[in-house]
């Protein structure tokens, strides 16, 4: 029998709030058949219970001591998220990246940055 696939679902944001309760469900929902590690910065306070927590700029650090088969970013705004999948793919990973509120990189502010 073939080893379940290890999955990594990680955002970076300080406040993933609902984003971090539907990583969560979907944690719970993959369990039974994948080896899933959640992960999130450790500024996100509760939600980093019970999970990995990282800090900005060890994003490979992260993936060295998971050693997932895929990376599931979760950004909740457009300027989340872009380190997290770097460092994915810079390690080979195949990356599937989620933005949970893609509205605001219309916003023309945020567009400018």
């Amino acid at each position: 029998m073939a080893e379940p696939l290890s999955v990594l679902l990680a955002t970076d944001s300080a406040e993933p709030s609902g984003m971090g309760t539907h990583m969560r469900t979907l944690a719970r929902a993959l369990a039974p058949t994948h080896r899933v590690t959640l992960a999130f910065p450790a500024a996100a306070g509760s939600l980093a219970e019970g999970a990995r927590s990282f800090l900005p700029g060890a994003e490979a650090a992260l993936l060295a001591a998971v050693r997932p088969d895929l990376l599931h970013v979760h950004a909740g705004i457009g300027w989340e998220g872009h380190a997290l999948t770097r460092a994915g793919a810079a390690a080979g990973l195949p990356v599937v990246r989620t933005e949970h509120l893609p509205w605001l990189v219309t916003d023309p502010a945020q567009v400018a940055d």
